[in-house]
């Protein structure tokens, strides 16, 4: 009986315990899910998966037996060989491009003039989406607000630092009806021609580079507007490209051109890919060394030990001692209380004095001769109290 009603106790626990596991394990492997597929990451992040990352040109670049690919997720200037190095800049923001960070700019910049090859790729955006973006960045921080006129109108610190400026065309709708806009087609400058590049290129973007400096080479056009263009800086080089279509996961599944890829990377064995300006940052914190050193095992041993801690501490190996009555247990009687129960059921109330003073004379009176006088008044006591009641 006792051993069913454990059980009626037992069973639920157990099975809320088993729940609880279950929803902790289908969590982490959500996480875990999300991680692998990096939608967490911004578009054209080399850790997004979908069609809007850039994973699989960095995974493609890494299988290359003679290139070395890697994730910058620090300054740049932190690069030890860049006069090896491709620096890949994917998914700058255009409305963003004239509020480009001092650290990011200068990094860019030391990089380049230490002899390192520099890609900056402006996410793909038409007029629209960037008119209607400035008006609902306007909206929401104010049209006074310090330095908002300088992150939203057309940015010319681009032009007085790297000596080109911004526009912005428009892009039609598809002639299919569905909604999407048609791209743009680019066509190779000679000089582009003169590289071996593709005569014509799909460009989804209504981003323009205009009042380019003449230290700048053309090598695509919409029109007769640039979209893509080079430089020397220093030691190295500093391409601009307007449309960041090319290296996304979509781009080289659809409309994949090998050789614009190669001379975007150049002949370097290194490529990386910039991180920090999507806002993927490395830091210091404990989980950025457990996972440097490896502690993933000691993490989850550590979590065991503690999921049994507490498992001990709420059901012990050792059955705990009741105090208080069951159902199905007899209640028991302290030793004073039972001893006192025994002789009143062995023992009549009226032989009680006698046989007490018996057992005291016995135990007592043999071994303490200067008692004999009390105990022969006692006996004579019992007997008048033992003729009284008779």
């Amino acid at each position: 009986m006792k051993t069913r009603r454990t059980s009626a106790v037992l069973l639920p626990r157990l099975a809320a315990c088993a729940l609880v596991l279950a929803g902790l394990a289908l969590s982490w492997q959500l996480l875990v899910l999300r991680h692998r597929s990096g939608t967490s990451h911004p578009p054209y992040s080399s850790h997004r998966a979908d069609p809007l990352g850039a994973r699989v040109l960095h995974e493609a670049l890494g299988s290359l037996r003679d290139t070395h690919v890697v994730r910058l997720e620090d300054t740049a200037a932190g690069l030890d060989t860049p006069t090896a190095t491709t620096l890949l800049v994917l998914g700058l923001d255009a409305p963003e491009t004239g509020a480009l960070p001092e650290s990011l700019a200068r990094s860019i910049e030391a990089f380049a003039h230490a002899g390192g090859r520099v890609v900056v790729a402006l996410t793909p955006l038409p007029r629209e989406t960037w008119a209607t973006r400035r008006a609902e960045r306007r909206a929401r921080t104010g049209p006074g607000s310090p330095g908002t006129e300088d992150a939203l109108d057309p940015p010319a610190s681009l032009r007085e630092r790297w000596g080109f400026d911004l526009a912005y065309d428009w892009l039609p709708l598809a002639a299919d009806g569905s909604g999407s806009l048609q791209p743009a087609r680019a066509t190779a400058s000679p000089l582009g021609a003169a590289a071996s590049l593709p005569t014509e290129l799909d460009w989804r973007t209504g981003v323009r580079l205009s009042l380019l400096s003449t230290n700048w080479q053309v090598l695509y056009l919409v029109g007769d507007q640039p979209v893509l263009a080079q430089r020397r800086w220093g030691a190295g080089e500093l391409c601009v490209t307007t449309d960041a279509y090319p290296f996304s996961n979509e781009g080289m599944v659809k409309d994949r051109h090998p050789g614009l890829l190669a001379w975007f990377l150049g002949e370097r064995r290194i490529v990386a890919f910039e991180e920090t300006h999507l806002g993927t940052e490395r830091s210091g914190g404990v989980a950025v060394l457990a996972r440097h050193y490896r502690l993933h095992g000691f993490l989850v041993g550590a979590l065991l030990v503690l999921g049994l801690a507490v498992l001990r501490a709420q059901w012990p190996l050792v059955p705990r001692t009741r105090t208080g009555n069951t159902e199905d247990e007899v209640a028991g009687l302290a030793s004073d209380a039972g001893l006192a129960s025994l002789v009143q059921r062995a023992i009549p109330s009226e032989e009680l004095p006698r046989l007490a003073l018996e057992e005291w004379t016995r135990s007592v009176g043999n071994h303490h001769p200067g008692w004999t006088p009390l105990l022969g008044q006692l006996a004579q006591q019992v007997q008048q109290d033992a003729a009284r009641g008779s």
